[in-house]
């Protein structure tokens, strides 16, 4: 039985910390690049490197997997390096001299959003 003074976890808790919903871990942006390649030689030769600045509110994650989709339908392997901050996430992405021009119309269209 309980003791009348007893009123539960209350009393051992200390102010600001109810114990409620725990923060959630940060989404690594490499696993939302799933047609990236890890090494840049596996591109081949005559790379042309891209600027692409996250849209403005998305972290580097939603930003990269916005790309990255943008990049499958085409096939296109890239290597992306992040470049920016925490806030204000850029990437290098390095592709292919033949496929500059899809890639840099992929990019304004993420961009846009």
């Amino acid at each position: 039985m309980l003791s009348p003074r007893s009123r539960g976890k209350g009393n051992r808790r200390w102010p600001g910390r109810d114990g409620g919903r725990r923060k959630r871990k940060p989404v690594v942006w490499r696993k939302q690049a799933t047609h990236a390649v890890d090494d840049v030689s596996l591109l081949g030769e005559g790379l042309v490197e891209l600027r692409f600045a996250s849209p403005f509110r998305l972290t580097a994650a939603e930003g990269i997997y916005l790309f990255d989709q943008g990049v499958a339908p085409y096939g296109i392997r890239y290597h992306a390096v992040l470049t920016g901050s925490r806030r204000f996430p850029v990437f290098k992405v390095r592709v292919p001299a033949s496929q500059e021009l899809v890639v840099s119309r992929i990019i304004d269209q993420v961009q846009k959003r």
